[in-house]
């Protein structure tokens, strides 16, 4: 998965949640913080986890275009 933004709210797939007791995000320094889901979307096998206490976590900056049908 992915930070969307600074405040902890990190994007990854439906299937890696669902059915999970516990979720963990790992970090790529090896920290580990516990992560609630926050909503899921089967169809498109998306889903949303909130890492609280992060203020200030690098995120993927989204377009500031209009988004259309197709686009990535």
């Amino acid at each position: 998965g992915f930070a969307i933004t600074a405040a902890g709210y990190f994007v990854t797939n439906t299937h890696v949640v669902e059915n999970a007791e516990k979720v963990t995000v790992v970090f790529d320094n090896g920290d580990e913080r516990q992560a609630t889901v926050v909503g899921t979307d089967e169809r498109t096998d998306l889903a949303v986890v909130k890492v609280d206490g992060l203020t200030d976590q690098p995120f993927v900056k989204l377009s500031d275009d209009d988004v259309r049908v197709g686009d990535w």
